[in-house]
């Protein structure tokens, strides 16, 4: 610092007057980031603490809340180092931005060997056959999806009972808010009678796709679908479909031949592949996309 048209003792004097205020003035200030530092790794240990999967969602919620505290506080990180008080606060905040897949990766391992140990009896008894350490370590994995490969017969449906299993065990979750859902009825059903069975419960009850999406319309709509009216439709279209098909193609064809031939174009019998859908849609249906390709 340099001033002019002062005495060196007053420039002096006004230095550290100066000095003073500005380390006193820092110290408040560290104080405070300090605090902040605090709460973030608090944070961070009420996330990881033992007993718990620490997601990725989680991990990247960590780093955002801390890299907004650290966007607020009083002083400039670089100097952080500087103060005793905030040094070792930093570093730990520095170390959960920088290198959280290692730690997140170390934490779920020592979670997913605790509770394969605490839990032995579960895994042991939730299906017929116990689980293998990879059907376990796939039901005690925390992530909000999870895709599970492998291949016919290799127990991917004993997984997913002991999924629902572990998560009533734990109380993760309630009954009524665990969905199985399965390609078709029969997997369903297996799956709905594994469950009772398994679990002892009625309450989880596994669907298939079209069944949710009418369960879904039924309890958000006072006019649900009639199934039994939609399969009479359904069957009164193809009964009227093949006798209008066998009419325009005549002699000894099979359904697909005599389609083939009909939605080449031009008209058979007088029939041709549009009017004979004009027909059927009397029917209130919407023919399989594999007929009505030849619409065009």
């Amino acid at each position: 610092m340099r001033l002019h048209g002062t005495e060196w003792s007053e420039t002096q004097r006004f230095y550290h007057h100066l000095n003073t205020l500005w380390q006193q003035w820092s110290a408040e200030m560290s104080d405070i980031a300090a605090d902040v530092l605090r709460q973030q790794l608090a944070e961070v240990a009420r996330s990881s603490a033992e007993g718990k999967w620490l997601t990725r969602q989680q991990v990247s919620d960590i780093q955002r809340k801390i890299r907004h505290a650290l966007s607020g506080l009083p002083v400039p990180t670089v100097r952080l180092d500087a103060f005793d008080n905030c040094r070792e606060l930093w570093r730990q905040c520095q170390s959960w931005l920088s290198n959280t897949e290692k730690a997140r990766l170390e934490h779920n391992q020592t979670f997913t060997e605790s509770m394969l140990e605490q839990y032995r009896g579960f895994f042991a008894a939730v299906e017929s056959s116990p689980l293998n350490p990879a059907q376990a370590r796939a039901v005690v994995n925390g992530e909000r999806s999870l895709l599970v490969l492998a291949g016919a017969g290799s127990g991917k449906t004993s997984v997913l009972v002991a999924r629902a299993g572990w998560l009533l065990t734990r109380g993760e979750a309630a009954a009524e808010q665990i969905l199985l859902l399965a390609f078709g009825r029969q997997a369903a059903q297996e799956m709905d009678e594994r469950i009772r069975e398994r679990l002892g419960t009625e309450e989880i009850s596994a669907r298939t796709f079209h069944s949710l999406a009418l369960h879904i319309i039924q309890q958000g709509s006072k006019k649900a679908p009639d199934d039994q009216q939609a399969g009479e439709r359904q069957r009164c279209t193809a009964k009227t479909f093949s006798t209008e098909l066998a009419a325009a193609v005549p002699g000894e064809k099979s359904a697909g031949e005599r389609l083939a031939i009909v939605a080449g174009g031009g008209k058979w019998g007088g029939r041709s592949l549009k009017g004979i859908s004009g027909r059927t849609k009397s029917c209130s249906v919407v023919l399989p996309a594999a007929l009505t390709a030849g619409l065009a």
